[in-house]
């Protein structure tokens, strides 16, 4: 609940952050489908990163890290669509 709480909040500030540039409609919404598609596509990098990492002793831990990374990533994603469709930030 705290990780969900703290992305919301960051994808909010940065939102704003990028609407507070002055930007032409062509930019803002440019910069709105980067951001999102970098959300949407899976970490596969962060994953086999996370697998050849000695740090995470077992195959449980590894999975859970990559899991993390997801939800992140797919919550980032919807908090962005829910601003651009009108809402409003929670920083």
């Amino acid at each position: 609940k705290e990780l969900y709480k703290r992305t919301v909040r960051l994808v909010g500030g940065s939102y704003d952050w990028q609407n507070q540039k002055q930007l032409s409609f062509y930019e803002k919404n440019l910069s709105f489908i980067k951001v999102l598609f970098d959300n949407i596509i899976p970490p596969l990098n962060f994953v086999f990163n996370a697998f050849k990492d000695n740090r995470l002793e077992n195959i449980n831990a590894k999975i859970k890290v990559c899991w993390v990374m997801f939800c992140v990533r797919y919550i980032s994603a919807w908090e962005i669509i829910r601003l651009k469709l009108g809402g409003v930030s929670a920083r």
